[in-house]
């Protein structure tokens, strides 16, 4: 029992002793970072509440200079508190660095990570960038598209608000009714048509299945 004991100790002390080289490597690539925590990330977190983000981002930049390093969980995050560097990485040597990681958990909206959002810089993103930029986002296409299913939207809206006053003796609760319209005018501008109402209802219950679900 003993040397078995033994053995699994030396196993496990080499396996740590070679998990701690690596991540030193990897680290000596990245900027500066405050102390951290194997698994749970930088002491920083453990001793400033979120809110106080910011100032702590000056005090950090005033000590490591202005790009460095702090680890989320195990995840590193690089902040670049420069305006001239975030320029030169983002747009001068955007190639470089417009990637980013592989979320850390998947679901069936990114199992593919065939979206803009997840999908690593290369030929996929380029092109749902330029459709995005083309089609969607472009002001003129916009706002000719979606102005009429704007003010469709607006008149559900109205025309329910009004429904349920009369209803209720003048007494409306619109989370709904604001729900039913912002579906109506997404799902609208996604495929392109006016969809019915409970065409566009059954896909809102859809979603929110779907959402509780996970």
């Amino acid at each position: 029992m003993l040397p078995l004991l033994l053995l699994f100790i030396l196993v496990t002390i080499s396996l740590a002793l070679i998990l701690n080289h690596r991540e030193r490597e990897r680290r000596r690539r990245l900027p500066p970072s405050p102390p951290t925590i194997p698994i749970l990330g930088n002491l920083l977190w453990l001793t400033k509440p979120f809110s106080h983000l910011e100032p702590t981002l000056h005090h950090l930049r005033a000590k490591y200079g202005p790009i460095f390093t702090l680890y989320v969980g195990s995840r590193p995050v690089v902040f670049i508190m420069d305006g001239d560097l975030a320029h030169r990485s983002l747009m001068q040597r955007s190639e470089i660095f417009a990637d980013r990681p592989r979320p850390l958990a998947t679901s069936d909206l990114n199992t593919n990570l065939h979206s803009i959002n997840n999908t690593s810089y290369g030929s996929v993103w380029r092109l749902l960038r330029r459709n995005l930029v083309s089609g969607v986002v472009n002001p003129c296409k916009a706002s000719k598209s979606s102005t009429q299913v704007q003010r469709m939207a607006l008149d559900i809206l109205l025309e329910s608000l009004k429904k349920e006053a009369e209803a209720n003796g003048g007494v409306v609760v619109p989370v709904h009714s604001i729900q039913h319209s912002v579906s109506f005018l997404m799902t609208s501008l996604c495929f392109g048509v006016a969809l019915d109402e409970d065409v566009v209802d059954k896909i809102k219950n859809v979603q929110v299945e779907f959402v509780i679900s996970l």
